[in-house]
C-alpha cells in the first residue's frame, strides 16, 4: 500500500467515525428501540475497524516489525486484562 492508499484509509476512517457520532442515540434505550440506528452504528463500527486492521497492517509490514507475534499476544493479554471489557 502506498501513501495515497493510507491517507485514503485515514479520510474513510473519519467519516465512519463521524457518522457513528451523528447517528449516535443519547441513551442506550433510545439506540434499542432504533434498529435503523443500531444497523448504521453496526455497519460503521465494523468498517472503522477494519480499516484500523488495514492501517496496522501495513504499518508493520513497511516497518519490518519482525516480533508482531508477540506484539499480538501483548495486546490480547491487555485486552483480557481490562475490567471495563463486555462479559
Amino acid at each position: 500500500m502506498d501513501r495515497q492508499v493510507i491517507e485514503q484509509k485515514f479520510e474513510s476512517l473519519r467519516r465512519r467515525l463521524a457518522r457513528i457520532r451523528e447517528r449516535a442515540p443519547a441513551t442506550a434505550a433510545e439506540r434499542e428501540r432504533d434498529p435503523d440506528a443500531q444497523d448504521v452504528l453496526t455497519l460503521n463500527l465494523t468498517r472503522a475497524v477494519q480499516l484500523c486492521v488495514d492501517i496496522g497492517t501495513h504499518l508493520i509490514a513497511t516497518r519490518h516489525l519482525e516480533d508482531f507475534t508477540a506484539f499480538a499476544a501483548a495486546i490480547m493479554t491487555f485486552m483480557g486484562q481490562r475490567q471495563d471489557r463486555p462479559r
